[in-house]
């Protein structure tokens, strides 16, 4: 009884540090700027009833009905029904929520494996805030991140246990996916037809071995890979969502337009932490005594791919990994003390976060242009507005219609990212005439850093107001005639 009593006692004080560590990891929370129109599309598709599948922020499609591709409309709804529970600090608690569950799940999905070397898993679980980008933000890959782990404990629980049944959960997942955020939806097939590849292989070379698993299981693999790519479907946009992810990955003017697309490469100093990350893997499975199981080589192999083509796939491999790297890690002797120090530790970083509350205010208060700005914009009451590609969110939630916003697939689509992309870095061209006459905007808002700023000053065009970073021009009189 008692050996029973301590193993609770040290699995709730690991989950009150899992949640100690939730709380202040929100003292990394980055609002960002594709927060505001998730927001704001959340707000119009909770008072409204209806889902968004046409375009209502951009002055390009009043009058239009343009489609639009609401990949992420579940998670917006999400988003402002957190609202409702607090209209100020809603961010920090759908961030919490989804940061907490998803590092709960982390755990409770290889519970065994974390108690038995608790330094690592202390030392696995502060890795978390280094190697996944963006893990405190406001967007839907928080929530697809735990999708993301949920379906991996499936596929890795059916690999490991034939009998186990809980794999028929993942076409249900999948749905809830492509509702969530459609984008990455297609994981959740494919992972499972990964796992079916595998399980046919059968090898041993060196430190590697693959055991063949039975027929029965591979074609259940088979069967809810097809099962979870036709429920993909179910959705507002139904069998486009099949495409759409490729569709997303093919499209060379957006992700080289979009930093957290970015290729993985070791001139840029801060991506030497996922090549780091990298390394710390393949030492501790090179070093354990055990052989690396073929799944494991396969989906480090995939990730590391992924990783190097864009750094948000990083935290792809940091979940993957959660699944296999402890079966290479060797126990440890468990202290008597190890609940006292895991508990002092707990309250340390709720001390952390109490004393830089501050941090975390200022960060809720950040936003792309200052309020003084933006009630300047709005007297002026712009019909075509040119705005800066970061402004646009925060234009939506303010009701100001706009050129251009953190949906770059939308206007890749529409056709006016490329126009975008050509007045956001020209100085001078004889196409900026040209697109300042096909869009005919009757205002400017935008840095003092890029091309069209350095072309609006030279032609003289009125300044209406100007920041030390950022100028709202007026066009002139024979732009808009």
């Amino acid at each position: 009884m008692k050996m029973k009593s301590a193993r609770k006692t040290r699995k709730a004080v690991f989950v009150f540090f899992i949640f100690s560590f939730s709380v202040c990891a929100m003292l990394l929370l980055n609002k960002g700027l594709d927060y505001f129109w998730h927001y704001k599309a959340g707000e119009v598709m909770w008072k409204n009833g209806a889902i968004l599948t046409k375009d209502v922020f951009s002055f390009l499609s009043q009058g239009k009905n343009v489609y639009w591709m609401s990949h992420e409309w579940l998670q917006e709804v999400i988003l402002f029904g957190f609202s409702k529970i607090s209209p100020t600090y809603h961010i920090v608690l759908y961030c919490f929520t989804f940061l907490f569950l998803l590092l709960f799940t982390l755990y409770k999905t290889r519970e065994k494996d974390y108690q038995k070397n608790l330094p690592f898993s202390l030392l696995f679980l502060t890795l978390s805030i280094i190697v996944v980008p963006n893990l405190v933000m406001p967007r839907p890959m928080m929530i697809s991140n735990l999708l993301l782990v949920l379906t991996l404990y499936l596929l890795y629980d059916f690999y490991q246990n034939e009998k186990s049944n809980k794999i028929w959960f993942l076409p249900l997942l999948s749905i809830l996916w492509a509702n969530v955020h459609g984008g990455s939806s297609n994981l959740s097939y494919l992972l499972a037809l990964v796992f079916a590849f595998v399980s046919m292989l059968s090898f041993s070379y060196t430190k590697m071995e693959c055991k063949r698993k039975t027929r029965q299981q591979t074609m259940t693999f088979l069967l809810i890979a097809f099962l979870s790519f036709l429920t993909i479907a179910i959705n507002p946009h139904g069998i486009k969502m099949w495409l759409y992810p490729y569709q997303n990955m093919g499209n060379t003017l957006m992700l080289q337009g979009i930093r957290e697309w970015a290729p993985t490469t070791v001139s840029e100093p801060v991506h030497l932490v996922f090549f780091a990350f990298l390394l710390f893997l393949c030492f501790l499975l090179l070093k354990s005594k055990k052989k690396i199981q073929g799944i494991d080589l396969a989906l480090l192999l995939i990730f590391t791919y992924l990783g190097l083509k864009s750094i948000r796939f990083w935290g792809y491999l940091y979940f993957v990994s959660n699944f296999f790297i402890f079966d290479y890690i060797e126990a440890v002797k468990k202290e008597e003390k190890t609940n006292g120090l895991l508990i002092l530790l707990s309250l340390f970083l709720l001390g952390i976060f109490f004393f830089q509350l501050s941090s975390l205010q200022k960060a809720l208060m950040k936003t792309p242009i200052s309020s003084t700005m933006l009630s300047v914009v709005s007297e002026e009451n712009p019909k075509r507005l040119f705005n800066y590609y970061d402004y646009g969110g925060y234009l939506i939630q303010n009701e100001i219609p706009v050129f251009v916003d953190g949906r770059a697939d939308f206007y890749s689509e529409i056709g006016t990212y490329q126009d975008y992309k050509t007045l956001e870095n020209a100085r001078r061209s004889a196409k900026i005439e040209k697109l300042l006459e096909k869009y005919a905007f009757d205002f400017y808002l935008l840095p003092k850093d890029i091309g069209l700023y350095f072309y609006l000053k030279e032609k003289d065009y009125p300044i209406v107001y100007e920041e030390e970073d950022v100028v709202f021009f007026r066009a002139k009189e024979d732009d808009v005639s």
